[in-house]
């Protein structure tokens, strides 16, 4: 038997009410609801997180914000992944160092940089080895070491020839 359908719109009116009328349980129990209709609509998972934290239930919020975080950070929306970052302190990433918000807010400038660089490198006609040899950010980025950027460059002239 197919699953009865969901009234989107209904639903999102009806979270609306109830935050508007400070029934937070409702509007989560909702959201919930939401959330299972339409799982990569991240905008209902954020909005769960944070009525959550309005109740005081810290690990749901969390949970919320974690999930929506992944799931930006899988879709390759780094500036996303961040902003759904609330009320932390510590992020601690799967391949990375121990960092902070306010640190991983400059990994995304930095990349953001780094990618513009080697694309106009790349666009010079320049070789990985010249991209290499002349992308330096360390003087405006001086925690971030060039050593590996040959790998990086390499990967990403690959991806550029797609």
């Amino acid at each position: 038997m197919a699953a009865p359908s969901v009234n989107i719109r209904k639903l999102k009116d009806s979270v609306a009410e109830y935050l508007q009328k400070n029934k937070l349980d409702k509007a989560c129990e909702t959201l919930e609801l939401l959330v299972k209709a339409e799982p990569k609509d991240m905008t209902h998972r954020l909005k769960l997180g944070d009525t959550y934290r309005r109740l005081d239930a810290a690990e749901k919020a969390i949970s919320s914000y974690q999930i929506a975080a992944k799931f930006f950070d899988d879709e390759g929306m780094l500036i996303k992944a961040i902003a759904a970052i609330k009320d932390v302190d510590t992020v601690i990433p799967g391949h990375s160092p121990v960092t902070t918000p306010r640190d991983l807010q400059e990994y995304q400038r930095f990349m953001t940089e780094w990618v513009a660089a080697v694309q106009s490198a790349a666009a010079a006609g320049k070789s990985v080895d010249d991209a290499a040899a002349s992308i330096d950010l360390t003087s405006k980025y001086p925690g971030y070491k060039n050593e590996r950027y040959k790998a990086a460059i390499t990967a990403v002239y690959a991806e550029l020839k797609k």
